[in-house]
């Protein structure tokens, strides 16, 4: 009985990192990091066409 409940929790817990990890990854930090690279092109195209 132990056992069985031990070999559900730390699955249970793996699986709830994993999910959580994915909608980080995918749901925040992606979008950010997409932004941010668009700021920063902007920056850059205002910078060679001298609007700095």
């Amino acid at each position: 009985m132990l056992r069985r409940s031990a070999i559900k929790h730390v699955t249970l817990g793996i699986s709830s990192g994993l999910a959580g990890g994915y909608i980080f990854w995918y749901g925040w930090h992606i979008p950010q990091v997409r932004r941010r690279d668009e700021w920063y092109l902007e920056q850059e195209r205002r910078k060679q066409a001298g609007e700095a």
